[in-house]
């Protein structure tokens, strides 16, 4: 069996910008057969084993004062360790690195992939995961909702520096020998908070998803 981890930020967790729990006044989370790495394991079937580890807030480095324990860096050997043996790790992270109050340039939040890819490699090091691949996605720039306001603390500039990622993804996936999707092309934000992704969104995530893991891990 093969084993993939799917590390993320909210639109990994699910959340579902469309529904609020009537008790909480919360959104809601999208179905695990409707979450792309739900969609995802059941095109891959029996022989796959997917982990969603996605969680709201997460950033790459960053030390979020709003919302603690929130960086991807300080947790990834953690989880790894919770999940090995892993054949696949697919980061999904970027969008909350964008927040006005973190005040970081595109190029810094790159910089901060790169850290968590190799903090990454370094726990997986002397593994069973040794000789996981790495997936970086380049995840949705926010938008604003269809009031034309920005919501989590995201803005203008926000939506500048989600689009400028896209490049810097791709040139840092070539440099870390990392495969690369971007999910820009795929699905685009709900117009009810300008974050997070509807079902017909994720669907296609999920698909596209699928077919990028089993490239890598079939043609062995």
């Amino acid at each position: 069996m093969k084993r993939v981890l799917c590390y993320g930020d909210s639109n990994t967790w699910g959340l579902n910008p469309t529904q609020k729990d009537p008790l909480t006044g919360k959104y809601t989370r999208h179905d695990e057969h409707v979450r792309w790495a739900g969609v995802m394991r059941d095109l891959l079937g029996q022989d796959y084993f997917v982990w969603e580890a996605g969680l709201n807030g997460r950033t790459t480095v960053f030390d979020d004062p709003i919302m603690p324990t929130r960086n991807g860096a300080q947790d990834i050997e953690m989880v790894l360790q919770m999940c090995d043996p892993v054949d696949c790790v697919i980061f999904a992270l970027g969008t909350n690195d964008t927040k006005l109050h973190f005040g970081a340039p595109s190029l810094v939040i790159t910089q901060g992939m790169e850290r968590l890819i190799h903090n990454c490699r370094a726990a997986m090091m002397g593994s069973r995961s040794e000789h996981a691949k790495i997936i970086l996605a380049c995840p949705l720039a926010p938008v604003a909702d269809q009031s034309g306001e920005y919501e989590y603390g995201f803005g203008e500039v926000s939506t500048k520096r989600g689009e400028e990622l896209r490049q810097r993804y791709r040139a840092l996936a070539r440099q870390c020998g990392c495969a690369y999707i971007d999910l820009n092309e795929l699905a685009s934000p709900s117009p009810v908070d300008g974050v997070h992704i509807e079902a017909e969104g994720h669907r296609k995530i999920g698909e596209a998803m699928t077919k990028l893991v089993r490239s890598l891990l079939e043609e062995e």
